[in-house]
């Protein structure tokens, strides 16, 4: 049997955590979402395989921090993507249709876990090469910009295989 079927248990490739507060904890219900996104898009994607096949040791905290995303967790650099469910649900992007898209929790899972395994960032500066930070002016009109870069790019593939719509040319309350 596949690992992305059973193997979520704690020291896994994929692990769920909570805050140290003890804040906030994952449901069964939350839990399962979060399988049944990976399955989703694991088991139809060879592009998805290639990627999740890779993971070691990543954590999937749970959030309600009014963010998701990835981010290095303690002193032993474990790689942790923060999941929070409302967030979630208030992103959009622009389809291909040009019309607003619900973020869905597949495409943030993949997208956070591109950036987290393959070290990817979202935009790199056309003149320099170097990674945008957040808040960074960004020269949008330079004949070399890359609106989606290339985790969103492969994100996109990932959802095509598992025949969910891809993202479109523009970003809006995106990732």
């Amino acid at each position: 049997m596949n690992w992305i079927i059973t193997d979520f248990e704690e020291g896994a490739r994929l692990t769920f955590k909570e805050p140290n507060d003890g804040s906030i904890h994952w449901n069964d219900a939350q839990k399962e979402s979060v399988k049944q996104a990976l399955r989703d898009t694991y088991l139809p994607s060879s592009t998805a395989q290639l990627l999740l096949d890779q993971a070691v040791h990543i954590n999937l905290l749970i959030s309600e921090s009014g963010s998701s995303g990835q981010y290095i967790e303690n002193e032993k650099m474990t790689p942790t993507i923060m999941v929070d469910f409302t967030e979630i649900q208030s992103l959009y992007y622009i389809g291909k249709d040009g019309l607003f898209k619900n973020m869905s929790l597949e495409r943030v899972l993949i997208h956070e876990l591109y950036h987290t395994i393959e070290n990817r960032h979202d935009l790199v500066n056309p003149e320099t090469g170097e990674t945008y930070v957040r808040n960074q002016p960004r020269n949008y009109n330079h004949l070399s910009f890359d609106h989606l870069g290339e985790v969103v790019r492969k994100t996109n593939q990932v959802m095509l295989e598992a025949c969910l719509e891809s993202e479109g040319d523009g970003r809006a309350g995106g990732l």
